[in-house]
């Protein structure tokens, strides 16, 4: 009776989860290619279509290390590279991390935990996001779960076997080339290494090797990351920076709406209430997961601004578990009933928003718009220059694209893996450019990516044709389009 009951209970766990993996893959594909690509998701692509040498070399001119572009590499030469193709590759990182956050859950607590949780991360508006975006966040949550996962087998499971500690060695030194934001959660699994280690010196012993071999492996990267943090340190820097405004800005993008943030704040509350004994181990573990890779990287941006919260995603999924941990504590049908109608309240208009709302720069219709409108002897500046790569992206036609970098725009960037520069220079003179330009053509789209709005190439081409105003303009999200021709 005892063994019905059990295969009873694991065949309804197993079918709850299949029904949030199909609702969480729903959720990730269902207007994959609404949006134009952005520039972030179109360096990608280009980046991981050349060799692997060529990657790394493009890489020291990023922020980020190679493991997601080499993985993507392969994805492209299988698949292509158009953009809902590209785009599943990180649906497919996306749902795994659903099935990953259930195991860890379910391998700390228990299923209900581990469902609870599975169901947060299905239907978190800021996962589904980032799993509709060709960049490497759902890759390294996904690791980042496998690490922690393996971690848990270690610390709690001791002696945990050395199969353990070899794939945590292995997970974890994959999260620190995937992103550098690894860092962090590495040094939150240090922390509670230290801390747990003064009352079960065991823990050290077990730790201490893999520890030692995922330092030494990472060290390899390291001349990379000093060169990063000091020639293309501008790839970090989020415009108007504020710590103060940032802790409660990220908890309510990884919350969905300060609605949901109050909720499921209660339910971490609820969770933490009275836990002791292993169960306080945990919630340490967990808590240090979560605020590590948030404040440290605060605290390093007072000096030298590098935090974006884009970058916590893998943290988020500590909190949705200790959400999930609070959920877990109605034990009677009708107040866990209550608690999931009221999640499920709160959710439906903030996916809804998601849907109905424009996020990404429109690229596509900023190209559409000048094939529609061009000459085949016209010219294109883009500015900055990196603003080139999306352009010649969707771009069919004949016109020359020329990147720019207006006066005092710091942003450093090698575009020959692009594709792009054919071994011509940025010029030193903009002005002096734009003069020569128009001197050889009669007509000259500028095409301005937001951050370099107001940075006066529009200014130097009015100056350049005597104040002549644009014959052309129109403006699309996060980019302004302008069309000049020189007098006759």
């Amino acid at each position: 009776m005892m063994n019905r009951t059990m295969d009873k209970n694991r065949a309804m766990t197993l079918l709850t989860l299949l029904l949030v993996l199909v609702a969480g893959t729903m959720l990730r594909i269902y207007g994959l290619d609404a949006e134009s690509m952005t520039l972030d998701e179109v360096y990608s692509i280009r980046l991981s279509e050349n060799s692997i040498p060529g990657i790394i070399s493009g890489l020291k001119w990023d922020a980020h290390p190679p493991v997601y572009f080499i993985l993507l590499h392969y994805w492209v030469l299988l698949f292509g590279s158009g953009s809902t193709v590209v785009r599943l590759f990180s649906v497919f990182w996306g749902v795994l991390a659903i099935f990953l956050s259930f195991r860890v859950a379910t391998l700390m607590f228990h299923h209900r935990v581990g469902l609870w949780t599975a169901a947060l991360v299905a239907l978190s508006p800021f996962l589904i996001q980032y799993s509709q975006q060709t960049r490497a966040y759902e890759l390294f949550l996904c690791l980042v779960l496998v690490s922690y996962y393996y971690l848990i087998k270690v610390v709690f499971q001791y002696p945990g076997g050395r199969w353990n500690r070899l794939l945590y060695a292995v997970s974890t030194v994959a999260v620190l080339y995937t992103h550098v934001y690894g860092l962090f959660i590495f040094l939150a699994q240090i922390a509670f290494i230290f801390l747990d280690g003064f009352k079960k010196r065991e823990i050290w012993r077990a730790w201490i090797v893999p520890g030692a071999a995922i330092v030494l492996l990472y060290s390899f990267w390291l001349p990379v990351v000093y060169f990063q943090a000091f020639k293309a340190r501008e790839s970090f820097s989020p415009k108007g920076y504020s710590s103060a405004d940032s802790l409660p800005q990220t908890l309510t993008t990884w919350s969905g709406s300060g609605a949901l943030l109050l909720l499921l704040a209660a339910l971490i509350v609820l969770g933490l209430w009275g836990s002791g004994g292993e169960y306080r181990r945990k919630n340490t573990l967990l808590i240090l997961w979560m605020a590590f890779p948030v404040l440290i990287p605060m605290l390093i941006s007072l000096l030298e601004p590098m935090y974006h919260d884009r970058y916590t995603i893998g943290s988020a999924i500590a909190f949705y578990l200790l959400a999930s941990q609070g959920i877990s504590r109605f034990k009677p049908w009708r107040a866990l009933l209550i608690a999931a109608g009221l999640i499920s309240l709160f959710y439906l208009p903030v996916i809804t928003g998601y849907y109905h709302t424009v996020h990404k720069e429109d690229w596509r219709s900023t190209v559409q718009f000048i094939e529609k409108n061009a000459h085949p002897d016209d010219a294109i500046i883009a500015a900055p220059a990196k603003a080139a790569i999306p352009i010649r992206y969707y771009f069919n036609g004949q016109a020359p694209i020329y990147p720019v970098n207006p006066h005092h725009y710091k942003y450093l960037i090698n575009l020959e893996p692009f594709g792009i520069m054919d071994d011509q220079e940025f010029p030193d003179d903009p002005g002096a450019f734009v003069r020569t330009l128009l001197h050889e053509n009669r007509r000259v789209w500028l095409v301005v990516r937001s951050e370099a709005f107001g940075h006066g190439l529009e200014k130097i081409m009015a100056e350049s044709l005597g104040q002549s105003l644009p014959i052309l303009e129109k403006r699309f999200r996060g980019v302004k389009v302008f069309l000049y021709q020189v007098p006759s």
